[in-house]
C-alpha cells in the first residue's frame, strides 16, 4: 500500500470517528484553517515587527 491508501484509511477513519460524535468534519477543518492562519499572521507581524523577512 502507499502512502496515499494509508492516508485515506485515517482520513475515512477520522470522518467516521466524527460520525460517532456528532461533529461536523467540515467545521473543524474550518476552525482549525481558522487557526493555524491567525498563528501564521501573528508569525509574519512578529518577524516585520523584529525587522525580519520572510524567504521562500
Amino acid at each position: 500500500m502507499g502512502i496515499s491508501e494509508e492516508l485515506g484509511d485515517v482520513m475515512f477513519t477520522l470522518v467516521n470517528l466524527c460520525r460517532h460524535y456528532d461533529i461536523e468534519p467540515e467545521d473543524i477543518i474550518r476552525r482549525s484553517n481558522l487557526k493555524f492562519e491567525t498563528r501564521f499572521r501573528k508569525m509574519e507581524t512578529s518577524s516585520k515587527n523584529q525587522g525580519k523577512k520572510w524567504k521562500n
